[in-house]
């Protein structure tokens, strides 16, 4: 799914990615398998596998997925957690 110079007010799911144009703006949760993010999203961020934030995106909300990336330039206000990550840091100190 591509979003393209729009203003989106409600949630978007899609099992497959969804791109995000830097002229797009989504006030709503975003979930799917991977995500580029370019534009605005105010809302969670659930992906299952990979989620890409451009030098222009800005995000206000909380992000789980599984790998990410935080360009140069990029603004998150929230958390982020590989919630669907292989392995946890948790589960990797418990030997230490």
């Amino acid at each position: 799914m591509y979003i393209e110079g729009a203003i989106i007010r409600g949630n978007i799911i899609s099992d497959r990615t969804v791109q995000i144009s830097e002229k797009s703006v989504i006030i709503g949760e975003l979930r799917a398998e991977a995500a580029f993010i370019a534009g605005a999203v105010k809302g969670n961020i659930d992906i299952t596998n990979s989620v890409i934030l451009d030098s222009t995106a800005k995000v206000l909300g909380d992000i789980n997925c599984k790998l990410v990336q935080i360009n140069n330039g990029a603004i998150l206000e929230g958390k982020c957690s590989q919630t669907y990550s292989e392995i946890t840091p948790s589960a990797f100190f418990e030997n230490y």
